[in-house]
């Protein structure tokens, strides 16, 4: 008889480390959400003022340059428009 150990099945539980981890992952996205939560009006409308602002400036300064074009027909040619 020989005295040969069978191998031993692989753990089938859960330790209360990995149990830690995600309680302590999942509290601080819940205090993140609060925060979010708390600020809300702020996060949006903040935005959005700014924008308002941004584009009531943009109305207001005068261009600084300005752009002209001219089509002009081919030179000797009767062809109408688009043809070749």
């Amino acid at each position: 008889m020989t005295d040969e150990t069978a191998p031993l099945p692989p753990e089938d539980e859960i330790s209360l480390l990995d149990l830690l981890l995600v309680v302590a992952g999942n509290v601080r996205l819940l205090v993140l959400g609060l925060v979010v939560a708390e600020n809300a009006r702020s996060l949006v409308f903040g935005p959005l003022l700014a924008g308002l602002l941004g584009l009531g400036y943009a109305f207001t300064i005068t261009p600084t340059f300005t752009a002209a074009t001219r089509i002009l027909p081919r030179n000797g040619s009767r062809a109408r428009w688009g043809a070749s």
